[in-house]
């Protein structure tokens, strides 16, 4: 396997605040405010694209999929690491938040839905019990 040797980062997140931390923390020109079903980019840009506990956030998780794999170039690495319907489920009931119910999958949806996107899950691994798991998928 290769390592990515990073010639550019670019990183957005729907909430202002978020942006303005990572700007203040981390420094640079390429963060921006945006809505992972609505990637600001042209098809076919990204070498790799990494998501960290974001689509159990968001309702139209599919469609989001779609976007990644659409400005991922053709042999460009996602590797997402989410949170389960379990895991959603207790974070709710449990600590009062409000997920909504359409973000909620278990691993076979999931994997089913990175499959018909047209992603090759290259990996998969359980980060804590069978609740966080990780991909390396390929495109």
């Amino acid at each position: 396997r290769s390592y990515f040797s990073l010639k550019k980062l670019v990183a957005f997140d729907i909430m202002h605040e978020q942006i303005e931390l990572a700007k203040k923390r981390y420094g640079g020109e390429n963060y921006y405010v945006g809505d992972i079903t609505k990637i600001a980019a042209q098809p076919n840009k990204y070498d790799a694209a990494f998501v960290f506990g974001i689509l159990h956030h968001v309702p139209a998780w599919k469609h989001a999929l779609r976007e990644i794999h659409r400005v991922l170039k053709p042999g460009g690495v996602l590797l997402i690491e989410e949170v389960n319907k379990i895991g959603v489920d207790f974070a709710d009931n449990y600590f009062g938040f409000s997920h909504s119910k359409e973000a909620r999958f278990n691993w076979q949806q999931f994997e089913d839905e990175l499959k018909a996107t047209g992603f090759n899950i290259v990996d998969d691994s359980k980060v804590i019990f069978s609740i966080f798991h990780s991909y390396l998928c390929e495109k």
